[in-house]
């Protein structure tokens, strides 16, 4: 392997790369002055903003500068954004319904500017529950149900999830991203967990697509990222995947054609 400034980009994953709860990895904190401009973080983390992750790895002496973060959260913002924006005569009515945290919701309200887009609430769904409202097998309506890790569990989410499903019928469900553990040390529910006990004694089992690592989706989001600011003058063509789980970081980068590096931290 050549010079690691002879590659055409650099992708860190960050749970377990970049640094394990609050304590940054040995030498993170001197990546990124490195590789300006050729570095991008993908983290499958969805509760938190670009933004705020930014600033936990600065508090912990992580500066990446201007090194972009993808979220699951932001790939499944232009997943939506994509197939709503595609209805140009916005003759269909996309409703959403978001089960996350924060970072989720927050990243999922820039769909407000879209006006076949509209968001199903709890009390969206109470309203119509109590005056008897339906909207089953309208073809009018594509319905999608987003699901990101959260940090508690309740009965009240659980009913109000099989409440949209009351209301609504055909449910597209999407999951941020297919992690089977929790980086943080089960500290958080990860959307397969939720999805396991919604589908808990269910007669039509939910099969939900993700969208977060290893998604062919996140791999041509990376593709472009490094297209688009490619140095011409680089004879080097490849792209590095920095990671510590083989089935969403190393299954990335080998079905993507990247050359792989396995943090065994």
């Amino acid at each position: 392997m050549g010079k690691l400034q002879n590659y055409k980009g650099i992708v860190f994953d960050m749970d377990g790369v970049l640094r394990i709860g609050n304590s940054p990895i040995k030498g993170s904190n001197k990546l990124f002055s490195r590789l300006s401009g050729k570095a991008l973080i993908v983290t499958n983390e969805c509760r938190r903003t670009p933004q705020m992750i930014k600033d936990e790895l600065s508090n912990m002496g992580i500066e990446i500068g201007d090194t972009p973060i993808l979220t699951s959260g932001i790939m499944t913002f232009n997943y939506l954004n994509d197939i709503i924006g595609q209805d140009k005569n916005q003759n269909t009515i996309f409703n959403v319904m978001t089960i996350g945290e924060e970072g989720l919701l927050e990243v999922l309200e820039e769909l407000s500017f879209l006006n076949n887009y509209r968001k199903i609430t709890p009390i969206f769904i109470e309203t119509a529950l109590r005056k008897n409202k339906r909207f089953m097998d309208n073809a009018k309506y594509v319905n999608y149900l987003v699901i990101g890790s959260i940090n508690n569990l309740s009965l009240s989410l659980i009913a109000q999830i099989n409440n949209y499903f009351k209301v609504f019928s055909n449910i597209k469900v999407l999951i941020t991203c297919p992690d089977k553990l929790d980086p943080e040390g089960c500290k958080v529910i990860v959307p397969n967990h939720l999805i396991h006990i919604l589908n808990y004694n269910k007669e039509e089992i939910i099969s939900p697509y993700y969208i977060g690592k290893p998604n062919p989706i996140v791999t041509k989001y990376i593709e472009k990222y490094f297209d688009d600011k490619k140095d011409r003058n680089n004879a080097e063509e490849d792209i590095i995947f920095v990671g510590d789980t083989l089935d969403t970081d190393i299954k990335l980068a080998n079905e993507a054609f990247f050359k792989s590096i396995l943090v065994l931290s």
